[in-house]
């Protein structure tokens, strides 16, 4: 077998040769962004409704593979689902939209008592939140926007009555065909989606 010396070390040829060509195809593989959903809504003001409500839990239910990932998912225009590479969210947008509605309610006075679904608290009401749909969508119409549609239910927690009930959709048009235009828009529409929700509790007719 053929040998060569660098160094003075003794290396078989053939072990060189991967040594070289192997270390010019080596690709550099980028680093991972993380971004997260805005805990504040803007334009969030607190509630002229006397009548809070006594005290609410928020939950996430019904929710989808695009909510309890951390993937940031886009839709192409042949209906293609696919996350992005080396972009992700922070944490899952579950977890996120719950800290930016209890922050939202909480602000609001919608209610008097407000608290998350990791707690153990007996309240009177129960907000269940199901996201259908999170993602960057490309449509055919050229432009891209951030989609954005959850399914929110006022339940009576002593019996499970679902005291109202409403779906929200929220688009947004993103201002880049990429991951960090999808994630502006996309909290965008959670801005509007969480705005409304906060109306629509003082309006909703409960005991």
């Amino acid at each position: 077998m053929r040998r060569f010396t660098i160094s003075g070390k003794i290396f078989p040829a053939a072990l060189g040769f991967l040594l070289f060509f192997g270390g010019c195809s080596v690709k550099k593989v980028p680093p991972t962004t993380f971004y997260h959903i805005s805990q504040e809504t803007p334009g969030i003001e607190e509630s002229a409704n006397k009548k809070a409500i006594d005290s609410i839990r928020v939950t996430f239910s019904r929710s989808s593979r695009v909510s309890e990932s951390s993937s940031i998912y886009y839709t192409d225009r042949g209906f293609r689902q696919q996350p992005y590479a080396y972009s992700r969210w922070y944490d899952t947008p579950d977890t996120m939209l719950e800290g930016k509605l209890i922050f939202a309610l909480e602000k609001s006075k919608i209610a008097k008592n407000v608290t998350g679904s990791s707690s153990a608290a007996d309240t009177k009401t129960v907000l269940e939140i199901g996201v259908l749909d999170f993602v960057h969508e490309f449509g055919k119409s050229g432009r891209s926007r951030g989609k954005a549609i959850i399914l929110a239910s006022l339940v009576r927690n002593r019996d499970g009555k679902t005291l109202c009930a409403k779906l929200f959709e929220a688009y947004s048009p993103a201002a880049t065909d990429d991951a960090k235009g999808g994630v502006a828009a996309l909290n965008s529409a959670s801005d509007k989606i969480v705005a409304e929700i906060v109306e629509w509790l003082g309006e909703c007719n409960r005991p």
